[in-house]
């Protein structure tokens, strides 16, 4: 009933920028509390209920109308990266028996992120209240599991809007059959998840994906070859399909220089990242340097200080539904057992643990592992 790391593979169709990612989830989501997976058989969605225009176009709408000023660069100097996980929903199997070809399809963003920017090792904290990296992919991740928390809350409460339905397994569960999410970037991510192998044909690019924290640019260097003949089947399994569109972010890098074209003024990253998710109370999280916009030195550490998508918040979000879920419809990781620390609680996700040791011993070979030491805060 938690979220964890995976990885999935990518087919890749033209150039690296604005891209837009669809999967479908249909299986149960495990437990963990940093990291997402998307696991059992994710299925290509079908690229006619979107297009990658009608994404990026519903994505660049939602930061114009739904973000505030605060957060976002200044145009005269500044620029940034976006990312967002969008829902999309489908008519249902008995809505299209009823009328047929009349297929209704619903497209929502459910979490947005900016940045450009991580803080340095020197930086990095024990207790799990400042954000390593604040790169808009990985603000968009964290601010998907935030959604992923809230809609997992409310199918505990058994309350049908949630996206979640009952799994196979006792406190396992799955997404309803006509939901799928796309991921869109602005941009490609920094560091070796755009660097694309030019030995392989380019219109079929493919490698797994990851999205975890590191303090700096992690070693996110992988490829199928590294994969053993059953991980390789299932990661035939996983494919998530990759389109272009040719829209521009306003506040892209390109944007802006081909704006200020004969300013003299230099041109440098915003500084602040936005945290945006479709969840009832304080939607809105802007930071700045790993901490809430406005952070004095003496109030760092202070629970108003926080990011509402840092560890420690993200943790403690998850320990109050578990809290609310009774013993015997609680998972076997966590059912009947003394978890403390943050690092106990990912160590109790087995299933989670086994398949990231399997991902990092095969093709993530060059992954930057933080320290324990920062992961053992309640």
């Amino acid at each position: 009933m938690s979220l964890g790391l995976g990885y999935w593979n990518l087919v890749q169709e033209g150039v690296m920028q604005n891209k837009a990612v669809g999967f479908e989830e249909v299986g149960a989501v495990n437990q963990c509390c940093d990291g997402i997976q998307f696991c059992l058989e994710p299925a290509l969605a079908s690229g006619a209920m979107w297009s990658a225009d009608e994404i990026a176009e519903l994505c660049y709408r939602h930061y114009r109308t739904r973000l505030p000023k605060q957060g976002k660069p200044d145009p005269n100097r500044e620029w940034t990266s976006l990312a967002a996980v969008v829902k999309v929903e489908s008519s249902t199997q008995r809505e299209v028996l009823a009328s047929p070809g009349n297929l209704q399809v619903t497209k929502e963003v459910v979490a947005m992120g900016t940045g450009t920017k991580c803080i340095g090792q020197n930086k990095m904290r024990k207790t799990g209240d400042i954000l390593n990296d604040s790169h808009a992919e990985i603000v968009a991740k964290r601010s998907f599991q935030r959604y992923l928390l809230h809609q997992m809350w409310l199918a505990a409460s058994h309350q049908q809007c949630s996206i979640f339905i009952p799994g196979t397994e006792t406190g396992k569960w799955k997404l309803k059959p006509n939901t799928i999410f796309v991921f869109f970037s602005s941009h490609t991510p920094c560091g070796d998840a755009s660097i694309i192998p030019i030995s392989e044909p380019e219109n079929q690019l493919s490698k797994p994906v990851t999205g975890d924290d590191a303090a700096g640019q992690s070693e996110r260097r992988s490829n199928r070859d590294h994969l053993g003949p059953e991980d390789k089947r299932k990661s035939e399994k996983t494919e998530v399909k990759l389109l272009q569109s040719d829209l521009r972010f306003e506040h892209s890098r390109q944007a802006i220089q081909e704006v200020q074209t004969n300013s003299k003024t230099k041109l440098v990253p915003c500084s602040a990242a936005i945290s945006w998710s479709a969840v009832p109370e304080q939607p809105l999280d802007v930071t700045s340097d790993g901490f809430r916009q406005g952070t004095t030195k003496k109030r760092i550490g202070s629970h108003q200080s926080r990011s509402k998508i840092c560890k420690v918040e993200l943790f403690h979000t998850f320990q109050k539904l578990v809290t609310s879920i009774s013993q015997e419809d609680l998972p076997d990781s966590l059912r009947m057992k003394t978890l403390e620390t943050y690092w106990d609680y990912k160590e109790a996700a087995l299933n989670y643990q086994e398949a990231w040791k399997v991902l990092r011993s095969q093709a993530l070979l060059g992954w930057v592992k933080n320290a324990t030491e920062y992961l053992h805060f309640t």
